[in-house]
């Protein structure tokens, strides 16, 4: 894909109305969709309470509801009133942990399920806008339909930022390998945790959708139409910064890796528009909402300050320096974690799924040492340098006087934005190096610059074996934690689709099925959206998204 520069930095130019800009449109709504979709599955494929602490976010979403912002502390947790079927959802202790136990030992029998009890939540002090998004469903049902609805919203939101990231990734890099590198930030992990009432899966997305949307201001310039991505930018910061306690840095980190990419001069260029300086207003407002929120409620030290009344984790009184160490000894076991692990934690996938987000991450990791330069290598290199470093620095700051709490879902953000930020980085190289250029100084007849060999075609042979990879490893994950919910994971497949102790609303035959069906749209979408044209398989050169390093330079530099 061709740069196309608009006549007149104003969103109002007639490229704001151009194919391109059409077909970006439409990959928004499709990725919207089928994400959603996706996410929807997992909600039904999943019994009520059976992920990470999905009753004590429940209780918190259904009393912010209510406006109850906190409750009153107890050793259990802060105390709320909420609907009976929302308390009960602590039932789900049964299979907490136990993976070889079906789910049908939940009790899902709740006599006056819409009477208001006092419940409990270990995620009172947190951050209410997530639970007042997604918790007013529970005002409209008074039976389980209610936590059924809240998880709908939630997978439509985390899928709205998805689809942004999707959107901006087509224009960056290589629109095939950008877009393949959203498939592989897309986890197993985070598709289970946007079927979830969880604010972790909407923090992850949203920190994707800001960061790309960094990428293509920095990439359109000063000069471009950058209105759109800067505000899906703040948009997407403010609400991620309130997702959790950790948020802001994802998101700090997410707005701030892109400046890395420009020179003094290009970032005084874009500091001299004025929906710059708005942009950074709306996301400096939003950081301090948070950052208020977290220190006026003590929600990161809260269990620390009150030991009476909150559990402690293992590890209380170790030293940071160990505590650093030991997190960054399990880099691999969280990396597994945050791939893919479904219940609470405790059914893990086929290893198969790891080789193959193992290979695919590897080979990006590869291609970068091989091919970046200069800028894009500093910036790769800080990406993957966050990655692995900046979990066991938060650890090491927290295990002395909190234990040991760090998950491997809690690395998704920075995961998800150093995949894709090095696969545009990759993208934009190859690009520059299969793009013919020559010498006006003699001419216009040496050539300084030569497409690589391998054709379009090939290329897209490689991604079309990729998404397969992905949708078949996507249906894999989703059929095993759909077994080990129905019949335990030691059970069989048959007695999962003939004889299940527990089964999803239409059984799990037809639950598969239209799962199947999802992946596999999504991963032909994604394929087709990103294709070579009949021209580009003629010339042997493949699209190629838009970058404001001029092509002659970067290959001159080499």
């Amino acid at each position: 894909m061709s740069r196309v520069e608009p006549t007149t930095p104003t969103d109002a130019s007639p490229a704001a109305t151009s194919p391109r800009d059409r077909g970006a449109r439409r990959v928004f709504a499709i990725t919207w969709v089928l994400a959603s979709l996706l996410g929807i599955l997992w909600a039904i494929a999943t019994p009520i309470g059976a992920s990470p602490d999905e009753p004590a976010h429940l209780v918190k979403a259904a009393s912010v509801a209510r406006g109850q912002l906190v409750g009153e502390p107890s050793h259990a947790g802060h105390v709320v009133s909420v609907p009976r079927y929302i308390g009960a959802t602590h039932s789900v202790a049964c299979i907490v942990f136990q993976a070889d136990v079906p789910a049908d030992c939940i009790d899902d029998d709740t006599p006056n399920p819409s009477e208001l009890v006092l419940s409990t939540t270990t995620a009172g002090l947190y951050n209410p806008l997530y639970y007042a998004l997604v918790g007013w469903p529970s005002l409209l049902f008074g039976d389980a339909t209610g936590i059924s609805a809240m998880r709908i919203v939630s997978a439509v939101l985390s899928a709205l930022f998805l689809a942004f990231t999707a959107r901006f990734a087509l224009e960056l890099g290589r629109r095939a390998l950008t877009m393949a590198a959203v498939g592989v930030a897309a986890t197993p992990t985070l598709l289970f945790l946007s079927g979830a009432v969880n604010p972790n899966a909407i923090e992850v997305t949203a920190t994707m959708a800001a960061f790309t949307a960094m990428l293509a201001v920095i990439r359109r310039g000063a000069d471009g139409r950058i209105a759109g991505p800067l505000a899906v930018a703040a948009g997407s910061a403010v609400i991620g910064a309130q997702m959790r306690g950790l948020s802001p840095l994802w998101i700090a980190v997410a707005l701030a890796m892109p400046l890395l990419l420009i020179t003094w001069t290009e970032l005084r260029a874009l500091l001299a528009r004025r929906a710059v300086w708005v942009t950074v207003g709306v996301v400096v407002l939003g950081a301090l909402a948070a950052a208020l929120w977290t220190l006026g409620s003590n929600s990161l030290t809260g269990t620390l300050s009150d030991e009476e009344h909150f559990q402690q984790y293992p590890g209380v009184g170790t030293s940071p320096i160990t505590g650093f160490i030991v997190t960054l000894l399990a880099t691999f076991d969280y990396g597994t974690q945050m791939i893919a692990s479904f219940g609470w934690l405790d059914t893990p996938a086929p290893q198969a799924v790891y080789f193959v987000w193992s290979a695919l991450v590897g080979a990006l990791a590869l291609a970068a040492i091989a091919l970046l330069r200069g800028r894009r290598l500093w910036f790769a290199a800080v990406l993957a340098a966050g990655l692995v470093a900046l979990p066991p620095l938060v650890q090491a700051a927290y295990v002395t006087s909190g234990g040991y709490i760090w998950q491997g879902r809690y690395t998704l953000p920075i995961f998800a934005i150093a995949v894709i930020g090095v696969a545009v980085v990759v993208g934009e190289r190859v690009a520059a190096r299969r793009v013919p250029v020559t010498d006006a100084s003699a001419g216009g007849s040496v050539v300084v610059g030569t497409p690589t060999a391998h054709p379009a075609w090939a290329t897209g042979r490689v991604f079309a074996v990729v998404w397969l990879a992905w949708a078949a490893a996507q249906l894999y994950c989703f059929a095993i934690a759909l077994k080990r919910n129905a019949v335990g994971i030691d059970g069989t497949w048959g007695a999962m689709l003939r004889a299940p102790e527990w089964a999803p609303p239409g059984g799990a035959a037809l639950l598969l099925a239209a799962f199947a069906v999802v992946t596999a749209a999504t991963a032909a979408l994604a394929w087709w959206a990103t294709r070579a044209s009949r021209a580009e398989r003629r010339t042997g050169t493949a699209a190629a998204g838009g970058t404001s390093t001029d092509t002659r330079e970067a290959l001159a530099a080499e």
